[in-house]
């Protein structure tokens, strides 16, 4: 009796189909989940394939832009005004740095970094322009410096030593306000500069000629495609299309003549202008004191920048186009010529100078002398004709003759030769100087213009004023 009790319940059919429909259950939820997989497998390797392997491959292979070499500028003599030199930097790639302070910790202690390499990583840092592109920590490394880091390597991911090109002046300050200066690109210029052609730039022309031909010497960047790790660490590259190297470009200046103006001003502040008339080319053009553009490029203390914001020599100040300056008695041929123009004298007019000058029908009783009289030798030019006037540089002679043109006659004639505007060719951010007439006087300051004033105008004082 016991037997077949047992035995009626291991055969009982209510738990064995119990059992049945539980394993047919999760056989059904194991066959549609097999058939979600196969259908996602489908999905991802037929229909949308094209899809998906793109995507692979945007997290397999990488473009990595190759900055051009900037073309150089040479002077009429062929002497390099403006090369390119390669140097060793150290960057940092934030995004493949697992923890970027311990990072800089370890480098700072390994380099013997200052604070003020940090302070300068952190400034590019906060204003990066792109992402995944390194940031410089450290420029030109010594081959010591580079030894270190390659023994630590495997232990700094998103750290690297890149051979960078960097503007080079060969003369410093000796041509720094002829040529001007690059400067690194800011957000600003992004949102104007074409973002293909300078993708892999971080310098553009900043003033002089290396702003007016940025779009000459700049050249054009190349392109290398890597493969790349889960870690975006390069692991081979692919193809490479090699960068155009930009535009060399010839100037008039003469390095020569450059450096013998230089010399010739000494320990004074001032400005030496040479210019060939026959083409208008520039020969020499010397602002002093300068400074030496390098140092901005390689990266500057804030002692030698504050050095530079010197109140009384302003070395970065270009005082030949920014500065102006009564033009004196190189004015006079000017005045010359307009008053041939509109008859008012010739060539062979002669006007007595005894060194003092009076104005005509006028109220004001002022002696204006000429700069040859003094106390001692109260005497003047004596009998001057034009040419006379122009070679002794006669006051007198030039007080008469601009009180007998006018003021309105001279302003318009004068306005011919480009007094009162900016200087154009390739010289930009200059000063336009001031050509002063009785409708500039009055805007600015309200009060009619006197005759007195006039005259100082004809030997190039007064209110007028060039670069």
């Amino acid at each position: 009796m016991t037997d077949q009790l047992q035995l009626m319940e291991v055969s009982n059919p209510e738990r064995d189909h119990s059992f049945r429909n539980r394993v047919i259950i999760i056989a059904c939820i194991g066959v549609f989940f097999v058939f979600v997989i196969v259908l996602r497998l489908v999905d991802i390797q037929i229909v949308d394939f094209a899809t998906y392997s793109t995507i692979s491959n945007e997290n397999r292979f990488r473009v990595r832009a190759i900055p051009p070499p900037r073309g150089y500028f040479y002077d009429r003599n062929g002497e390099i005004l403006a090369d390119t030199r390669f140097i060793l930097t150290l960057s940092i790639t934030e995004e493949r740095v697992e923890d970027l302070d311990e990072t800089l910790v370890v480098l700072r202690d390994l380099l013997d970094l200052t604070d003020e390499h940090i302070e300068q990583f952190e400034k590019t840092r906060q204003s990066r322009l792109r992402p995944f592109r390194p940031i410089p920590l450290k420029r030109d490394l010594s081959q010591y410096e580079v030894a270190k880091l390659a023994l630590q390597r495997h232990e700094l991911p998103g750290v690297e030593v890149t051979t960078e090109s960097l503007r080079n002046y060969p003369h410093g300050e000796l041509t720094v306000h002829a040529l001007g200066t690059v400067r690194r690109i800011t957000q600003a210029d992004l949102a104007v500069l074409d973002e293909v052609k300078y993708s892999a730039i971080d310098f553009v022309g900043g003033s002089g000629v290396e702003e007016f031909y940025e779009d000459a010497v700049r050249g054009l960047p190349g392109y290398r495609i890597v493969e790349v790790d889960a870690h975006q660490r390069e692991i081979r590259m692919l193809s490479e299309t090699p960068p155009t190297r930009g535009n060399d470009i010839y100037l008039h200046l003469d390095l020569d003549l450059q450096r013998a103006a230089w010399d010739a001003l000494g320990e004074r502040r001032g400005v030496v202008i040479a210019i060939d008339t026959r083409t208008g080319g520039i020969l020499a053009f010397v602002s002093k004191p300068g400074y030496d553009p390098n140092q901005l490029l390689r990266g500057i203390s804030k002692e030698e920048y504050a050095a530079l914001q010197d109140p009384i020599e302003l070395p970065m100040f270009n005082r030949a186009v920014r500065a102006t300056y009564a033009p004196g008695s190189t004015f006079k041929p000017v005045a010359a010529l307009a008053a041939l123009t509109h008859g008012t004298t010739t060539w062979d007019r002669i006007i007595v100078d005894r060194g003092t000058f009076r104005l005509k029908n006028s109220r004001d009783t002022r002696v204006w002398r000429d700069w040859s009289w003094t106390k001692e030798h109260p005497g003047g030019q004596g009998e001057c004709d034009l040419y006379r006037a122009i070679y002794r540089s006669s006051n007198i002679y030039f007080y008469t003759i601009a009180e007998e043109l006018g003021i309105e006659n001279l302003v318009r004639f004068a306005s011919q030769f480009g007094y009162g505007e900016k200087v154009g060719f390739d010289i930009p951010n200059s000063s336009a100087g001031v050509l002063p007439s009785p409708e500039w006087k009055i805007k600015r300051t309200g009060e009619p213009w006197q005759p007195g004033e006039t005259i100082n105008i004809g030997i190039g004082q007064g209110a007028l004023l060039t670069t």
